[in-house]
């Protein structure tokens, strides 16, 4: 009888012992979890609008646009079909009060003449206008002229340009650079040679 008492006061003992340490636990610093650390930036850049078009007061020469100018022909062509492309520039459209850069393409198909005004920056065709036409309009030959950034440059004016067409005149390609004041330069579109300045 009392080795059968001394086994239960162990026994007591024993699991007392154990609850306590369930107290000392919670004095244990708890383990906790951390964010793996990111090579992403914390900050986000602040948010541009990409599909502006340049503002009107802009130099176009130097300029890069987002669409370039055989981009737009490919959508000229795409629009009017084979035809004779007798006329391209650049030029500051407008409507009411919203406005945009750009490119200017005339073509004569199918006996119609069609003036297209396709934007520079997004390639969106902004105006249309087409006529019957039975005008006899020679074809630009654009692999046998200089690009329309030399002649601007064989301009030699100073000041902002504002626009530029391409045009067959007196039986040679030439290039019409309008810069700020009112100054009209001519520019022989194969040799770069200027004929003419105006203003």
């Amino acid at each position: 009888m009392r080795t059968t008492t001394i086994g239960l006061a162990a026994a007591l003992a024993l699991t007392l012992t154990a609850c306590s340490d369930t107290s000392d636990d919670a004095d244990l610093p708890q383990e906790t979890t951390v964010p793996a650390e990111s090579d992403e930036p914390t900050s986000e850049a602040p948010e541009t609008d990409a599909g502006a078009s340049p503002d009107r007061s802009i130099d176009i020469r130097g300029h890069e646009f987002a669409v370039t100018l055989e981009e737009a022909l490919e959508k000229s062509r795409a629009e009017t079909g084979d035809g004779i492309i007798h006329s391209v520039g650049m030029d500051w459209w407008l409507d009411g009060t919203a406005g945009a850069w750009v490119w200017e393409v005339d073509t004569i198909a199918n006996g119609e003449e069609w003036e297209l005004d396709i934007d520079a920056t997004s390639g969106e065709i902004r105006q249309t206008e087409r006529s019957a036409s039975d005008d006899e309009e020679k074809a630009l030959d654009l692999e046998a002229i200089i690009d329309y950034e030399v002649a601007m440059a064989s301009a030699q004016e100073s000041g902002r340009v504002t626009g530029w067409d391409l045009e067959w005149d007196d039986g040679r390609m030439v290039y019409s650079i309008e810069f700020e004041d009112d100054i009209d330069v001519t520019v022989d579109a194969t040799t770069g040679d200027v004929i003419e300045v105006d203003g």
